[in-house]
């Protein structure tokens, strides 16, 4: 579970501004509300969850300051940092950040009630085994929460496009680009969860290079939104299918 080139360097890079991007951009509002709304709709309190790509612990601490106890993990050594010091300005003392790199990733089985994934898995090398090893510290009956990018929208094949022009993916904001592996057929990864023993599967498009609540509108269209939001409920062991 090797993160693809230089990608834990790149968002080394970005851990200053990371948490501001929460506070100026709709997307990234839009972003939060749908992760901090789904665990609340999932999962009453208490509950123990797991945010893998932490970042700057944005989501981790919006948890934590409405009571879920929150572990953070992030590859990048400043994310984690940021996120530290961004829980000592809250005064949170219900999460912990941690680094680690998804290789060295130990963690319990059927540990967490939820497990969050923002935006991810697309630059991990062997994405499949990392879900996998998400997905076996989830408690029967607890949840994955995870975005992708997805290969409906229009947009998002646009962006594809202009990935390989070396002005487009160097511009500021879509540096990122540099990194990222792959978009996911929507159909495939949401039939690979039911696969592993998920299910009451839901999806929601979100993120448009369009400011403002209007981007935010525009973005549940397949079409436009380049991002996927997904939720899915692992099952109990009464409805394993033998």
């Amino acid at each position: 579970m090797k993160e693809s080139g230089d990608a834990t360097s790149f968002f080394s890079t970005e851990a200053d501004r990371w948490t501001g991007l929460y506070e100026r951009k709709a997307e990234f509002r839009d972003r939060l509300a749908l992760f901090t709304g789904g665990v609340k709709k999932a999962i009453p309190l208490p509950a123990k969850i797991l945010d893998y790509g932490c970042g700057s612990g944005v989501i981790s601490l919006a948890l934590g300051s409405s009571g879920y106890e929150v572990l953070g993990l992030d590859g990048s050594k400043e994310m984690v940092s940021v996120a530290r010091q961004n829980q000592r300005l809250h005064n949170i003392s219900n999460v912990r950040f941690e680094q680690t790199e998804a290789s060295q990733m130990d963690l319990a089985p059927l540990s967490f009630d939820v497990v969050i994934c923002s935006s991810v898995i697309e630059y991990i090398e062997d994405d499949t085994a990392l879900i996998k090893k998400l997905i076996s510290t989830i408690r029967p009956g607890g949840y994955l929460l995870i975005s992708i990018p997805h290969t409906r929208s229009f947009l998002g094949g646009i962006e594809d496009r202009l990935r390989r022009v070396n002005w487009y993916k160097n511009r500021c904001g879509r540096e990122f680009l540099r990194y990222s592996l792959r978009r996911y057929d929507p159909d495939s990864f949401l039939q690979m969860l039911r696969e592993s023993e998920m299910e009451e599967i839901n999806a929601t498009y979100f993120e448009a290079p369009v400011g403002g609540r209007l981007g935010v509108w525009l973005s549940r269209w397949h079409v436009i939104g380049m991002m996927l939001f997904v939720t899915a409920r692992k099952v109990t062991v009464g409805n394993v299918c033998e």
